[in-house]
């Protein structure tokens, strides 16, 4: 591991804004973004663009003007932010809300033991093990909520939030809370640091998810028994999670899950040239180089980072570990997501895959945007964590 650490840290990696000027930026680029529409709707009307609705190529277009327009990385949570509870969570009505229990609890640091492999910090670098939040989703319907031990047998899904390492939070798009509902399983979602400055960058997202990982243990759940699952760089997080738990010889956990995983650090696939998706390569870029800051240029080449670009047979310690996947026909991350699959089933790994036709890039977690994605990605959660060996409840 040590020789994928720079001999100085990377001085050129950038920072997170102050908020009162990213905030005074983003309301600009929305006004600018607002102005656009009379010309939007027009020219969806005029060229018939082969969006399905109006709404998905407004969509479409806004989410891509303010990546575009967007020249810094936004500011990391408040302390408040980072474990607070909202009142509404986009996509999930009033009445959805009354069926879920969202509970916050500081998980402890990842003990020193368990801070090597790729969890070495690397000589130098300010970053530490420290606590942080975890969103704990549970339906009324649960066989147990909140903090309380796991029943006998009993499953927990582990979820780790897209955001492209540089934001998100657990309660910042509604598909936490609805695989809570769906499922009838606690899911459990740390909001891990993002990689915005010098004491946040990797592998201080690892650190928190092994944490949160490990809290799952403590609670009294069998690695069997927990799905993870992530969306985006959730996806990434996933692979990072169970490559990980190889390097210290830890079981498996008993399946994963993963809408339109981003894998790939090194933009090394076709799809990339896709106009249709919402994601930005500069934007990735630049949150690559912030979280990169200690790594070489050719850690990105390495399995760890770059799941697809593994040699035949690093999987293979997963093959007693179904997954179940899902991406979009037109996203940008869809040929990295297609190599990591391909790449699993031939180490043996079972691996089942959802296709979205005409889909962009998590789909399934914008559910007023593609409500059948989001379906069919539930369904398929459903049925996977069906197969596993013990069924949910005690």
């Amino acid at each position: 591991m040590s020789t994928l650490f720079r001999t100085t840290p990377d001085m050129g990696a950038p920072n997170s804004w102050p908020r009162p000027i990213h905030a005074i930026w983003q309301l600009g680029v929305a006004v600018l973004v607002l102005s656009t529409l009379p010309f939007n709707v027009t020219r969806y009307y005029i060229t018939r663009t082969g969006y399905t609705t109006l709404w998905r190529y407004l969509f479409f277009r806004g989410v891509r003007t303010m990546s575009l327009l967007n020249p810094f990385l936004p500011p990391a949570d408040t302390v408040k932010g980072a474990s607070a509870i909202p009142r509404h969570i986009i996509g999930i009505t009033k009445e959805m809300r009354s069926t879920i229990n969202i509970d916050v609890v500081h998980v402890p640091p990842l003990p020193l033991a368990d801070q090597r492999g790729f969890a070495t910090i690397p000589p130098g670098a300010p970053v530490e093990a420290i606590d942080r939040p975890l969103y704990i989703f549970s339906s009324k319907n649960a066989f147990a909520r909140g903090q309380e031990p796991a029943c006998e047998g009993e499953k927990a899904i582990i979820y780790f939030h897209a955001g492209g390492y540089n934001e998100g939070h657990p309660t910042a798009l509604p598909l936490g809370a609805k695989v809570a509902i769906r499922t009838r399983l606690r899911v459990f979602t740390p909001n891990y640091r993002k990689t915005l400055s010098t004491d946040t960058a990797y592998p201080a997202p690892l650190l928190d998810i092994m944490a949160a990982y490990k809290y799952l243990g403590d609670l009294g759940f069998s690695p069997k028994d927990i799905i993870v699952m992530g969306d985006s760089v959730g996806g990434h997080l996933t692979m990072a999670l169970v490559t990980q738990l190889h390097e210290l010889g830890q079981p498996m956990p008993g399946a994963l899950a993963m809408s339109s995983p981003w894998v790939d650090l090194t933009f090394s696939y076709p799809s990339w040239s896709s106009p249709h998706d919402i994601v930005f390569k500069h934007k990735l870029k630049r949150a690559i180089r912030s979280a990169m800051r200690y790594y070489t240029p050719e850690a990105a080449l390495h399995p760890f980072f770059s799941p697809p670009l593994a040699p035949r047979g690093t999987w293979t310690f997963l093959k007693d570990t179904p997954v179940y996947a899902s991406y979009g026909e037109l996203e940008s991350f869809a040929d990295e997501g297609k190599a990591l699959l391909r790449g699993l089933q031939d180490d043996g790994v079972s691996v089942d895959i959802q296709v979205d036709e005409g889909g962009i890039h998590i789909e399934p977690s914008l559910a007023w945007h593609g409500p059948e994605a989001e379906s069919r990605f539930l369904a398929g959660l459903n049925a996977l964590v069906a197969g596993m060996d013990k069924s949910s409840g005690p």
